[in-house]
């Protein structure tokens, strides 16, 4: 049984990606396309970061796995993984899986171990441990995977193809479009302009009749260049924030607000988010991606310390100064904000609302003199040891010495340098 690698049921690091191999050993393989046939190589070496792969077997049982896998970016520098099945590792051998440095793809193959209907392997790495997977392979300890060999014939007869393949335009590097069709300059990887190309001609063009022509732009400052020279592009995608508004100023651009779906498409912004692209009443942009700020907790943890969600950001900080205390004491003390939090609740308790009358019900007023007499006491204790204290203000003779009003001067030594 074999896996593609660059397929895995999931992943723990959004950052691992595919990546395209131009071997003749690698599979899936084209001659003139780009195919993403890896995964992983500098994208996978953080530690920590893991890929998922499931596997039905037919029974339990013994069986190897065997690993197609590449590092080729560090030299004389081994790697390691650990390898888990069922969310274990079976045997020492797989905490950690040594890979040398190769600039070929090498099978390595470890086990045998018993694999039940699931098989998740977990692949972790260590800092900074750069490696790239074709395939996986799970057998049984008689059967060999067949191990992909190219011939001297087939390996210059592709080169030849390659050869003559060159000559024809790069895809998304030319620009210039017919008059039927709608350029579009994007500042992105070739695989996002290849990705919106087939997404065009798949859905849009058959949808609308419009045919788009996308092309790659390495350097969005070539904009400028591109109006002066009369060439530029119908749609420029990926830019700058900044880009927009210095164009426009040089009547450059387009005001999107001519177009008569404009107000009830940009429904689906946030407000603010196209103050950047205004100028006087006119719009020259909209934003392609909006990022926003999230707030998150872990409610087990909340649970486990008997805390309620916070509502505000000071419960937050008082939380920061108390968290070891709790931790520490386990609870055993009490502070102050956290019993004036079960006031209310207390209070509840003592005068059900349903059992007492309007007027002795919980209300504003009671709060407040609640939380009063909470810490009335260490008010109390606050001023007598202030006033009365070996360290007080009048013990120290500040407040008799000095008067109402001074004026008190603070002077660095040294040189110094005067601000706007």
């Amino acid at each position: 049984m074999e896996l593609e690698a660059e397929w895995p049921a999931f992943k723990n690091d959004f950052s691992i990606r595919p990546l395209y191999n131009r071997s003749l050993d690698v599979t899936p393989y084209d001659t003139y396309q780009l195919l993403l046939n890896t995964i992983g190589g500098d994208s996978w070496q953080r530690s920590g970061s893991a890929l998922y792969y499931e596997v039905e077997v037919p029974q339990d049982g013994l069986y190897l796995i065997t690993l197609r896998a590449l590092q080729d970016t560090r030299p004389n520098f081994t790697v390691f993984r650990r390898i888990t099945i069922n969310g274990a590792v079976p045997f020492d051998e797989f905490q950690e899986v040594p890979f040398g440095y190769s600039t070929q793809m090498n099978r390595l193959s470890e086990g045998p171990q018993s694999a039940a209907q699931l098989l998740g392997s977990v692949l972790s790495a260590l800092q900074n441990q750069p490696l790239a997977l074709d395939k996986i392979y799970v057998h049984s300890p008689d059967v060999t995977p067949p191990m992909p060999r190219v011939s001297l014939w087939t390996a210059f007869g592709e080169n030849i193809q390659r050869f003559i393949h060159s000559f024809r335009p790069i895809p998304y590097q030319t620009i210039g479009a017919s008059q039927d069709e709608v350029e579009v300059w994007v500042n992105r990887p070739r695989q996002y302009v290849d990705l919106m190309q087939q997404m065009a001609d798949q859905t849009f063009t058959p949808r609308t009749g419009i045919r788009v022509r996308f092309s790659i732009m390495p350097n969005e400052a070539k904009l400028a260049l591109a109006i002066a020279a009369n060439i530029e592009p119908d749609v420029a995608l990926g830019i700058s924030t900044n880009i927009p508004y210095e164009l426009a100023l040089r009547n450059a651009l387009y005001d999107l607000r001519s177009f008569e779906d404009f107000d009830s498409f940009i429904r689906i912004y946030s407000p603010g988010s196209l103050l950047s692209y205004i100028i006087n009443d006119s719009v020259y942009a909209i934003p392609e991606t909006q990022d926003f700020w999230v707030t998150f907790y872990r409610r087990d943890i909340l649970e486990r310390l008997g805390l309620p969600v916070p509502q505000t950001w000071d419960i937050v900080w008082y939380w920061n100064e108390t968290y070891l205390t709790v931790i520490f004491l386990e609870g055993g003390i009490q502070t102050l904000p956290m019993q004036l939090s079960k006031f209310v609740q207390a209070y509840q308790n003592l005068y059900p609302p349903s059992t007492v009358n309007i007027f002795d019900r919980l209300n504003e007023a009671i709060k407040l003199a609640g939380t009063f007499l909470n810490i009335l006491p260490l008010l109390v204790m606050y001023f007598v040891l202030q006033w009365t204290g070996p360290g007080s203000l009048t013990s120290t003779g500040i407040c008799s010495s000095w008067p109402t009003v001074r004026k008190v001067g603070f002077t660095a030594t040294g040189t110094s340098t005067p601000s706007n």
